[in-house]
């Protein structure tokens, strides 16, 4: 992957969509999942900055980053901090003497036991 890029310091477009496809192929090969949340996000960030590109109204700009902001940050809050404040909610529940069987905070564990764990 290196070398190939490395070959194609010239063409800047193609460049780019290479290490893009490069990108969602390894991830496709670790999680099939995770890609279509990449995708996801990646198209909306794309057509916000579209957006961007074409309004000149400041609420407007305003409005647009906000929507890619709280698309980007939902998803980590969604993926990183959903067992942590199932768990949470679940033993807070738990000394007060109620039970909400609603709270599956298994589910994004079941999910994360797939992937690579990353940890910064």
């Amino acid at each position: 992957m290196c070398g190939i890029c490395w070959l194609l310091v010239g063409f800047d477009r193609l460049r780019t969509y290479f290490i893009l496809a490069g990108s969602i192929y390894f991830l496709c090969s670790n999680n099939t999942w995770q890609t279509f949340l990449l995708l996801g996000t990646t198209t909306v960030d794309y057509l916000v900055c579209l957006r961007l590109g074409h309004t000149e109204h400041e609420g407007r700009r305003r409005c647009l980053l906000a929507l890619s902001l709280v698309s980007n940050i939902g998803m980590l809050v969604i993926f990183k901090y959903f067992n942590f404040l199932g768990h949470s909610f679940s033993t807070t529940e738990q000394c007060f003497g109620f039970r909400f069987d609603w709270v599956d905070a298994t589910f994004f564990y079941r999910l994360e036991s797939h992937s690579i764990p990353l940890r910064l």
